[in-house]
């Protein structure tokens, strides 16, 4: 029952009770005796008072409106002629930069023009066991006659580490012909040599002394940086490691192709990171 169907019930209940209750009246009672009521005088009437003149309002005087003042264009900053001016300032820094590496390398530094340059470093990771990757470097761009620099930075907890480089690849895809410039990392035998690939066949190893090239100017340290350059011209390659002339290679089976980073590993976990890499096309 809701409450105020209980409410109503009650109030009837309370009804009933208070009628039994009362006690009831006498047939007949005798006449009551009639008095003179004396009715009183009633004061006269006040004067009503006119009413008085309510004051008219004192008008108001509303304020003028003020004009308000156009606000001033501020002129928005130019962000992107800001980032233009910005990277030709850089661009020509490392011109002269990379003018004067072609100077150590008796290559005339007013032949060719600056391609290509990195903007920020190439990560490649391996944990898996027996694999290897590769990523473009030079805007996949297409080379014939070039110098390429980048400083690799190797990490490894496995017996064998390889960072390098494809170097004229016909595209990016593994079976493609290129050439491969390899850095081998082992416990104190640092490595390099140069070889031919074709539909993921080694076609010829092209480095003096095969895949066992020692050098002493390859620093073969965990957590080391060497930096590499290879100049290619017609059918000679010309590789450095850290400003000292690793070898001379004939290179007669491509023109022209790609470049690319590259890494692999036999186990545990490899880093190579590519890193202040450029291209200058030495095409006139």
């Amino acid at each position: 029952m809701s409450r105020i169907a209980t409410t109503l019930l009650l109030i009837f209940v309370w009804g009933m009770m208070a009628a039994a209750c009362t006690p009831a009246q006498p047939a007949s009672e005798p006449a009551e005796e009639v008095t003179e009521v004396t009715v009183p005088t009633l004061p006269p009437p006040t004067e009503t008072l006119a009413p008085t003149d309510t004051p008219e309002p004192t008008p108001t005087n509303t304020p003028e409106p003020t004009d308000t003042p156009v606000p001033t264009n501020t002129p928005t900053p130019d962000y992107t002629a800001t980032a233009v001016a910005e990277e030709a300032a850089f661009m020509a820094a490392k011109e002269i930069e990379i003018k004067a590496t072609l100077e150590t390398l008796g290559l005339d530094p007013e032949v060719g023009h600056l391609a290509w340059v990195s903007e920020q470093p190439l990560w490649l990771n391996l944990a898996n066991y027996s694999t290897h990757n590769w990523e473009t470097l030079g805007n996949e761009e297409v080379f014939s006659d070039f110098v390429l620099q980048t400083d690799v930075t190797w990490e490894s907890t496995g017996g064998l580490a390889i960072c390098g480089v494809w170097l004229r690849a016909e595209s990016y895809e593994e079976a493609s012909a290129h050439y491969e410039f390899l850095t081998i990392r082992l416990s104190g035998l640092p490595l390099w040599d140069l070889e031919y690939w074709k539909y993921e066949q080694l076609q010829a190893v092209l480095s003096p002394g095969g895949v066992s090239n020692k050098s002493v100017y390859i620093d073969q340290e965990q957590g080391a940086t060497n930096t590499y350059i290879f100049v290619a011209q017609g059918n000679l390659l010309q590789a450095y490691a850290n400003g000292h002339r690793l070898g001379q290679m004939t290179i007669s089976s491509l023109d022209k192709g790609l470049l690319a980073a590259y890494i692999l590993q036999e186990s545990g976990e490899t880093t190579c990171v590519f890193d202040n890499a450029w291209v200058w096309d030495l095409a006139e």
